[in-house]
């Protein structure tokens, strides 16, 4: 009867064996964990020869084999800026896109192909297009107002006429294109009621503009026949243009006007959410909250004193 303890015994070759198996089961090498030649194989060698050290580690993150590091600068995934580049839109700080608009001088991040849903596009468009008109009506008023100074008549259409074409292209961006395009790209309830508000207001403008009263500084069908009725022709000339201008302004503004309200009550909007979503905004804005804090602390210490 063999002694299982006994190192010669037949036992323990298979139990050497065993040991050899599983030693080669912690590396890719072929020498036992509990071989003498190697007391502390390495867990992580990647390499056949099963020599020690902390060299092989190198090889689990892609510096001893072919195997593409996750700190590899040769490996195909794409850094952040190689990223970023991919998607053809220059960005700041993260994924926030670059001012692009106006090419000029950048200000705001525009994109109509990049940030409003395909079925809106020809939309966005059409209000982009009237700030074109807009302007264009308004150079022609403006040459209407230096038609009428040349007449005689008052000078008032001139200046304000100067007024509307510095003022009103700026504005009516902000305060009607611009809400138009975020309505359209977040689909805001608050963005759509701001858009109706100013877009109330430029159609009553672009209308008023269509009727031309005297001394206004709007180029329209009154200031129009008064410049035909004093043989004026020029002048008459480039008030019908203007007043051509305006008329396109209100039909152009009508419609996106209208297109806007479908769209709004497509997506069941109410004013319920406007207001909830502007109370939210307010609640969140550092300025209010710095006001709010403000007039609190002043509060109080009126009180106490």
């Amino acid at each position: 009867m063999s002694n299982p303890f006994d190192a010669s015994g037949a036992d323990d070759t298979a139990l050497l064996s065993a040991a050899a198996t599983q030693g080669g089961a912690y590396g890719t090498s072929h020498t036992s964990a509990y071989d003498s030649g190697t007391p502390f194989p390495n867990a992580y060698d990647t390499s056949s020869s099963g020599h020690g050290g902390f060299a092989p580690i190198g090889g689990a993150y892609g510096t001893s084999d072919n195997t593409a590091s996750m700190y590899d600068s040769s490996s195909d995934t794409p850094a952040p800026a190689a990223a970023a580049a991919a998607t053809s839109q220059p960005v700041v700080s993260g994924s926030t896109p670059a001012p692009n608009w106006p090419p000029f001088r950048p200000m705001i991040y525009h994109s109509i192909q990049g940030d409003i849903p395909t079925p809106y596009q020809s939309l966005a468009k059409k209000a982009y297009f009237l700030n074109f008109v807009m302007l264009t009506t308004l150079v022609l008023n403006f040459f209407g107002g230096i038609a009428i100074v040349a007449t005689g008549n008052s000078v008032w259409d001139l200046i304000y006429s100067v007024i509307f074409l510095l003022l009103v292209p700026p504005g009516a961006f902000y305060l009607w294109y611009l809400r138009a395009y975020r309505a359209l790209q977040h689909d805001s309830a608050l963005q759509f009621w701001i858009f109706f508000a100013s877009g109330v207001v430029n159609i009553g403008f672009a209308l008023y503009g269509v009727l031309g009263p005297y001394k206004t500084g709007a180029v329209g069908i009154i200031n129009m026949i008064r410049l035909f009725d004093s043989g004026k022709i020029g002048g008459g000339v480039v008030a019908l243009l203007s007043t051509v201008g305006w008329v396109f302004w209100s039909i152009l503004s009508f419609l996106i006007f209208t297109s806007m309200l479908r769209r709004y009550r497509e997506r069941g909007h109410t004013f319920q959410e406007a207001r909830n979503q502007a109370m939210t905004k307010a609640a969140t804005n550092p300025d209010v909250q710095s006001a709010a804090l403000t007039g609190a602390t002043a509060a109080a210490q009126s009180y106490y004193v």
